[in-house]
């Protein structure tokens, strides 16, 4: 999966994606202390 281009993500060092769950929303952990979630 691409990195999202939103800026305040370019300062994280740590960005993964996240495979599991039941919706289609895009999740992303970030610095393992945020969870990104990207829907339609």
């Amino acid at each position: 999966m691409e990195k999202p281009n939103i800026p305040f993500l370019n300062k994280c060092t740590i960005l993964q994606f996240i495979e599991e769950g039941f919706s289609d929303d895009e999740k992303w952990c970030v610095d393992h202390t945020y969870l990104l979630r990207i829907s339609t």
